[in-house]
């Protein structure tokens, strides 16, 4: 046994080093070569020449026959299985699991249990976790007695990929295989996370502080996956863009040349995220998307960032030219975000889906309680979706935001109460009353928590010759002083 696991490291380390060779000395397959030096040497090389090239109209994996077009993002402790049959509830195609730590997943058995919800492809527990069982103590149960519909099967399974981190592609290909075992070969496919902008990430050298730092890994790891995984098992990448636009060319044919199946990309650099957020730079992923068609048309792009509501997943894929679209942010407060056009609706419409969203997520956590996950408890991952779906409204009653937040609030039953009571104030109100109210204003929406009149509005705001009256900036800093108390509540939840 441990003659064979020396021969396939040695294996995957004589890929290694054949990667790093490569890229030490500039080589790159010739298909790669050929498109650096028409960018080289071509009199035309602007980033206009990119911008038409023909489109995949949409992704394929090889083990899902469906077209992907919409597609959840893989967000730490918010991918629970839970989450992720609710996406789908609502048209969402592909989900992705979310990042998991090679060491972590290698080492720690603990980590593995609390982790690993796979359940799309492996039985679901015949018993749950401790932490489980404690969530499910006292709850509702589901309508006609806890079995679900036809229909709602269906929204049970779906093509999952795994999202990985780490810099070591030993390590990264040994958990893919330990993944791919533990769901008997069934899993679609492996992302390297090559995108996360944290300083956390920077530490463990993975996301995107590894592809800005030592893209020679990066592209080492993607090319062990590659060779080392089935043919049926899609493996992918998720970047951001560089911070010198005349780079990118040159990061995503090294990306290319390692194999992978797609690339998603996200439209903003590594320190372009949370209260430094700027809008998503749509022409970069369409000179993405045609970099990536001239050297092979049939790989797939994915843009990602700047979907906040139904209407801008047709407009980001028309102004990428993309394969498909993935949504993360906005996907947690509006998991409807793909199948519901909201643009016309009524601030009580508005009010009455949010608490439906929270509803059915209770619902399916009934079903199926989420793991404990990096927050430890069941509970915690559950408050996080009810804090984002019900941001807007949790926003406006600070006592029940505090009781939500509170660690005494560990129960499905108990968040159900607390989502019934919010509602109940709601509708004791008029129409008239409630569209006179913050929550009923799109700028109260979690997703712009961030944003900042000076960063994100002011170009649009120029254009149209309009001017912030004193009343908005003053309701806009009292907005955001209300967001960043809740935050540091949910902060302290987490590390209670």
């Amino acid at each position: 046994m441990g003659i064979i696991v020396g021969f396939r490291r040695g294996v995957l380390l004589l890929l290694l080093g054949t990667a790093l060779l490569r890229e030490a000395f500039g080589f790159c397959t010739i298909r790669g070569q050929k498109m650096m030096n028409q960018l080289r040497f071509s009199p035309s090389n602007k980033p206009r020449r990119f911008y038409y090239a023909t489109p995949i109209f949409s992704l394929r994996l090889p083990q899902h026959d469906k077209p992907i077009n919409c597609i959840a993002a893989p967000m730490v402790a918010a991918s629970d299985y839970a989450f992720r049959c609710l996406c789908r509830q609502y048209g969402v195609d592909l989900t992705f699991t979310q990042m998991l730590h090679t060491e972590n997943l290698l080492k720690q058995e603990t980590f593995r249990r609390n982790h690993l919800d796979l359940w799309e492809y492996t039985p679901i527990p015949a018993i749950w976790s401790r932490e489980q069982r404690e969530f499910l103590e006292g709850s509702k149960s589901m309508d006609d007695g806890g079995r679900l519909s036809h229909e709602q099967q269906a929204w049970t399974c779906g093509p999952v990929i795994v999202q990985l981190a780490g810099h070591d592609p030993v390590r990264v290909v040994e958990v893919a295989e330990l993944v791919l075992e533990h769901t008997g070969g069934r899993v679609h496919g492996f992302d390297l996370n090559l995108g996360c902008p944290q300083g956390i990430a920077r530490k463990g050298r993975y996301g995107a502080h590894l592809m800005d730092q030592d893209p020679l890994t990066a592209c080492a790891i993607l090319s062990a996956l590659r060779q080392s995984l089935p043919d049926s098992v899609s493996v992918s990448a998720k970047i951001r863009l560089p911070e010198d636009p005349n780079t990118l060319p040159k990061r995503i044919i090294r990306i290319l040349d390692t194999g992978v199946d797609f690339i998603t990309i996200h439209g903003r650099t590594i320190r372009e995220n949370k209260v430094a957020v700027v809008a998503c730079h749509f022409d970069q992923i369409a000179r993405v998307t045609a970099l990536v068609s001239e050297y092979d048309p049939t790989i797939p792009v994915v843009a990602n960032g700047g979907i906040e509501q139904f209407s801008d997943v047709e407009r980001v894929r028309q102004l990428t030219n993309a394969a498909a679209v993935m949504s993360s942010e906005a996907l947690l407060e509006n998991p409807g975000v793909f199948a519901l056009d909201s643009s016309l609706w009524s601030s009580r419409q508005v009010l009455n889906q949010q608490f439906l969203f929270a509803s059915e997520y209770l619902n399916w956590c009934q079903k199926y309680p989420p793991l404990p996950g990096v927050l430890g408890q069941s509970c915690n991952i559950v408050r996080g979706h009810l804090f984002k779906i019900l941001f807007r409204y949790l926003s406006e009653q600070p006592d029940l935001r505090e009781k939500m937040a509170s660690q005494h609030i560990r129960r499905l039953a108990d968040f159900q109460q607390v989502c019934e009571e919010l509602h109940c104030r709601y509708n004791k109100l008029s129409d008239e009353e409630l569209d006179g109210l913050a929550s009923s204003r799109a700028g109260s929406s979690w997703y712009r928590r961030h944003w900042s009149a000076k960063r994100i509005m002011a170009p649009l705001l120029d254009q149209q010759n309009v001017v912030i009256s004193t009343r908005e900036r003053k309701e806009a800093a009292l907005s955001r002083i209300t967001k960043l108390r809740q935050e540091r509540l949910e902060r302290n939840v987490v590390h209670q």
